[in-house]
């Protein structure tokens, strides 16, 4: 995983915030795909504690993606994140669509899909 990636979406969110931008989409990936085995990548840091000692209840794919969106937080405008593949690894569709606010819609096929539509303020732009 990106060590600073926190630092970087932290610094990200302030400037967007300071630069006051209108939307921020997030393509995804936003986690690593191999969260499932923190420990093994990080068991030999200094000072590591193993996750389910410190997080005792949480999956290491849920607090991930609770730690990126509080990275983001500073920001205050709308962000609309997207998801791939690395957090399909790591959650259920139905998880990633609560944690992200993706609406996730049933298709014909029985296929959970998250898609959404949004108009730009200016009205000349839509993001589907």
């Amino acid at each position: 995983f990106y060590r600073h990636a926190l630092v970087a979406a932290k610094h990200a969110a302030n400037h967007f915030e300071r630069e006051n931008v209108d939307l921020v989409i997030n393509l995804g990936d936003t986690i690593d795909g191999k969260c499932q085995e923190i420990d093994k990548h990080c068991q030999e840091e200094e000072g590591h504690i193993p996750f389910q000692e410190q997080y005792q209840d949480l999956d290491p794919g849920h607090g991930a993606v609770d730690d990126v969106v509080e990275a983001l937080s500073e920001y205050k405008g709308k962000i609309l994140h997207t998801y791939g593949n690395h957090e399909l690894y790591n959650l259920n569709r139905e998880d990633i669509g609560m944690k992200l606010d993706i609406p996730f819609v049933r298709e014909e096929s029985g296929d959970l899909v998250g898609y959404y539509a949004h108009d730009s303020s200016c009205k000349t732009v839509k993001f589907v």
